[in-house]
This record gives structure tokens, C-alpha cells and sequence, in this order.
């Protein structure tokens, strides 16, 4: 399992220690985004930083893949901008999730799947069709 920042920084099988550091190093600016990518392809990626992350997960299986975003089950249509490699991107306001519940997600993705209390993954593969 490799993570990959924007700014190339590089972590090879990262601890819930490591991965937390390296996405606090987030911030919105030049180091705006990362993926964290398992040997089979399935990935998590999160833009923003500081206070303020969005996160997609794709996972691959024998026909492609699905790709997913992290929406807080408590729905909140309202539009919301993230700032990621230099752009403004909106997203949902239930999309936009806070330090702890990015780092939550990670750690559970490194331990197996994404699935974390408060989060529901909103399939979102048809933007990529």
C-alpha cells in the first residue's frame, strides 16, 4: 500500500501514525491532495486541507471499477468550495469532512474497507463513463 502526495511525498505501507501526519501536511494550496492506492488497485484520494477535506474511494473489480465519495449521512445539499491544486472545487456540504473523520477513513481503509460510522459512500462512477 503506497501513499502519494501532491508534492511527491512518498509513504510506503503507512501506520495510522504516518497517514494522519501526512494528511495534517495538507493544505489546500500546494500540497492539496493525496492517494493512498492498495496493490490491487483499489484507492482513496483527499483534497483540501487544514480543516477542510473531501474523499473519494474506487474500487476495482473484474468488470472496472466503482468510485464513491464520502457523504455524511446527515444530508446537506448546499454547495460548498474546497480548495484543491489551486482550484476552487464544489462539492455538497455533507461531503466536506473535518481532519478526524478523513484520518478515521483512512485508517479504516488500511486496516480493510473505508466503512466508518457517519459515512456513506455515494456512487459517483457514472462521471467517469
Amino acid at each position: 500500500m503506497n501513499y502519494e502526495s501532491e508534492i511527491g511525498e512518498l509513504l510506503s505501507n503507512p501506520d495510522k501514525n504516518s497517514m494522519e501526519l501526512a494528511i495534517r501536511r495538507l493544505n489546500g494550496k500546494g500540497n492539496s491532495y493525496g492517494s493512498l492506492t492498495k496493490a490491487n488497485g483499489d484507492y482513496l484520494q483527499v483534497g483540501g486541507g487544514i480543516k477542510e477535506f473531501t474523499v473519494e474511494f474506487r474500487k476495482i473489480h473484474k468488470n472496472g471499477f466503482k468510485h464513491f465519495k464520502a457523504t455524511k449521512t446527515e444530508e446537506n445539499l448546499e454547495s460548498h468550495i474546497i480548495k484543491i491544486g489551486g482550484s476552487k472545487v464544489t462539492v455538497r456540504e455533507d461531503q466536506v469532512l473535518d481532519l478526524q473523520m478523513t484520518c478515521q477513513i483512512f485508517f479504516a481503509f488500511i486496516e480493510g474497507e473505508p466503512d466508518v460510522e457517519g459515512i456513506k459512500w455515494v456512487d459517483m462512477t457514472s462521471m467517469f463513463e
